[in-house]
């Protein structure tokens, strides 16, 4: 068992945890799955995602949730950030720094609201640089689909425009 947790670590879930922790990718449950398989061939997609939850809900992995496309997993547990394409859907982290840790604090408690903050996520969303390239290849034609809806700022989810409803 993990330490502190009622979770038996057997093999199939070792390599899965190994596949997602060896990554810095982001992968989805299909990725984590041919990853895994390279290892265990006899191993399920149904198999590979029915832990993967099980983990995000242990707290082993942490679980990506888009707007849109496919969830990703991250092993990183360290305190961190994410920045997310809008053209393809890649994720990259961003180091917790001293000083953005302090800033989503001030967001979590100076917050004015009825609410009972639960937690805050930040996400940056842009392009990354293989979208940023094939955009300026074709004259900026393939700008991918933007996952901020049309009523919200880029790069701030859930923040409306003044006078929107």
């Amino acid at each position: 068992m993990l330490e502190g947790r009622n979770f038996r670590l057997t093999e199939r879930r070792r390599v899965i945890l190994e596949a997602l922790r060896g990554s810095t990718d982001h992968p989805t449950v299909d990725d984590v799955y041919i990853r895994a398989r390279s290892r265990l061939p006899r191993i399920s997609l149904a198999t590979v995602y029915r832990n993967l939850e099980e983990m995000a809900a242990n707290g082993l992995v942490r679980k990506l949730a888009p707007e849109e496309g496919a969830r990703r997993y991250d092993g990183q547990m360290a305190p961190h950030f994410h920045v997310r394409c809008t053209g393809c859907g890649a994720v990259a982290d961003i180091p917790c720094t001293a000083e953005l840790g302090r800033l989503v604090r001030e967001l979590e408690t100076g917050c004015e609201t009825d609410f009972s903050i639960g937690k805050v996520r930040v996400e940056w969303l842009g392009k990354c640089p293989r979208c940023r390239g094939a955009s300026a290849a074709d004259g900026g034609a393939s700008s991918g689909r933007s996952v901020v809806p049309k009523n919200e700022k880029p790069g701030v989810t859930g923040v409306k425009e003044k006078g929107d409803r």
